[in-house]
């Protein structure tokens, strides 16, 4: 059994079932009974499930947050290709009484040890990973055009009159010289770079930036239901690039509706938003063509 006892439980009371839409639940019950290959594997600090569900290939990475906390990313080859249907059958399968007991019994390689910042192993020259680099969190607001199928559609469902450009907020997570687009969802803790290289990331700490985004009053197609069908229009579009490929929707994050009107979001987070956002470890920055600078006064300095 591995020293992570508590993991047990995240499956066994499935405290994972609120990473997942009500609906992606009821089509997960109907294809529990075709997982097939369920098998679970440490890797240093992280506990991985993969298993072929109804055809599909699906991988749920977990790691843990804080003791008693598992996190995790799923992917999936089918169209949602996240948090989908096929993964959460999976889990179901995984929390059946005495499965989950099984699965940590088979499974190979070190128990993961608790620790803030794991030092990196030694790496052979045939390992071609980076050194592990702790991240840090890039946020720029700037004015896009509007002239994607993807965006006009988003303006439609938020209801926002098209002028032919908007104002975007696009963070980043960079890893040294690496710059990556932040989506709504933690990155996988290996990334390959075009040298052929792996990036190993952190997806803790991406998951703990996404969710001071989201405190912030910003949300993404990644992470809102009700518009991530998006995606689905943007990959299929980067499938058959034509001249210059266009910024990802997936990074893409505008206000949550649910936080007030967008007129006065931006002069908000310029304001407010963003020091708190900075005093956090972001860095923050406003393109020249978006609102108006705050500038602060000492009233002591006046003179009447």
């Amino acid at each position: 059994m591995p020293a992570f006892p508590d993991i047990r439980d995240h499956f066994i009371d499935a405290r994972w079932r609120d990473r997942f839409e009500d609906e992606v639940l009821l089509v997960a019950q109907k294809l529990k009974g075709k997982v097939r290959a369920l098998r679970g594997e440490w890797e240093k600090d992280q506990f991985i499930l993969r298993a072929e569900v109804a055809g599909e290939d699906c991988e749920i990475i977990h790691w843990q947050n804080s003791p008693g906390r598992w996190d995790f990313e799923s992917t999936c080859p089918c169209d949602t290709r996240t948090f989908c249907p096929h993964a959460a059958a999976a889990l179901i399968v995984a929390g059946k009484s005495g499965k989950i007991d099984e699965l940590l019994k088979e499974s190979t390689g070190v128990s993961p040890v608790v620790a803030q910042t794991p030092a990196p192993a030694a790496q052979s020259p045939a390992d071609h990973r980076s050194p592990i680099t702790a991240p840090t969190f890039h946020l720029r607001i700037t004015r896009e055009a509007t002239d994607s199928k993807v965006v006009r559609l988003l303006l439609q469902a938020l209801k926002i009159a098209d002028t032919g450009e908007w104002v975007v907020a696009r963070p980043e997570v960079i890893y040294g010289t690496h710059r990556i687009s932040l989506t709504g969802k933690p990155g996988l803790r290996e990334h390959p770079l075009p040298d052929g290289t792996i990036l190993l990331r952190d997806p803790a700490a991406e998951m703990n930036a996404i969710l001071q985004l989201q405190q912030s009053g910003l949300t993404s197609l990644t992470a809102n239901a009700q518009f991530r069908f998006l995606l689905a229009i943007d990959q299929s579009k980067s499938a058959k690039p034509q001249g210059p490929a266009p910024a990802s929707a997936a990074g893409l994050w505008f206000p949550n509706p649910s936080h007030g009107t967008i007129d006065q979001f931006w002069p908000w987070l310029r304001s407010t938003g963003s020091p708190q956002l900075a005093a956090a470890g972001w860095s923050v920055h406003f393109d020249s063509e978006v609102g108006h600078e705050v500038i602060e006064l000492d009233p002591d300095a006046f003179k009447y």
